[in-house]
């Protein structure tokens, strides 16, 4: 299987707080609409995108660097189903 390069939400950054911020601040946000915008109508991150009530929505992950700064990046995974999965093994039953 091969691995998939990671794709990461631009637009968005994430900063690590002030030694003096409160314990509870987690990050501070920077977003630049213009460049989440383009970031979220890239073809790639088309497994990323979903709908939930009528609104278009996108899957992402939050990750924290060695810095103690953050990034995200879109969570284009999508499972295979069962009947994939035995269709690809050469099996006619899918389970």
């Amino acid at each position: 299987m091969s691995e998939k390069k990671s794709i990461y939400v631009n637009g968005v950054r994430f900063f690590k707080p002030s030694d003096n911020a409160p314990e509870n601040l987690v990050a501070n946000v920077l977003i630049t609409p213009k460049l989440l915008g383009e970031s979220l109508r890239q073809d790639e991150v088309k497994d990323a995108k979903g709908e939930y009530q009528g609104n278009e929505q996108y899957r992402a992950t939050l990750w924290k660097n060695s810095d103690g700064t953050y990034s995200m990046s879109f969570n284009t995974y999508k499972a295979e189903s069962k009947v994939q999965q035995a269709e690809e093994s050469g099996d006619d039953l899918p389970f």
